[in-house]
């Protein structure tokens, strides 16, 4: 290690900083590679997460097994206190919208439900079911 430092101290000014500086570069280098070997690393694997669905989860019954299955019916108290359910409304189109009155943006998306409900009657059933408050909240 003396060596070294003996032969450093023997450069000129100029070779010294010459010898710094190319030190630091190869540095900057080596951080620059070890930094884009990690985030490759990660983009790897975070693709490999969202790859596809698992075939050990849709063999033991996954969410991709519910496509183009009947949706399961439940049933709702309506606002004048009719019970209603998917069931009732078996072979049409029924667009589901849960939503709350403390939920700006739910309160927001009403009147073009209300619209949207209007202009597509007799061909979709819009249902807006109200998240656990009473029927006076939700009117």
């Amino acid at each position: 290690m003396t060596k070294y430092i003996a032969e450093f101290r023997a450069l000129g000014e100029h070779e010294r900083i010459n010898s710094m500086l190319r030190g630091s570069l190869l540095l900057m280098i080596g951080i620059g590679l070890l930094v884009a070997l990690a985030l490759t690393s990660l983009a790897l694997l975070a693709g490999g997460c969202y790859s596809g669905p698992d075939p050990a989860a849709v063999a033991a019954g996954g969410p991709a097994t519910l496509t183009g299955a009947p949706a399961q019916s439940f049933e709702v108290v309506r606002t004048d206190g009719r019970v209603d359910s998917l069931a009732h409304h078996r072979g049409s189109v029924v667009l589901l919208n849960l939503w709350a009155t403390w939920c700006p943006p739910c309160r927001e998306e009403l009147p073009a439900l209300e619209q949207f409900s209007r202009a597509y009657a007799g061909r979709v059933v819009v249902l807006g079911v109200d998240q656990g408050e009473s029927a006076s909240v939700a009117r």
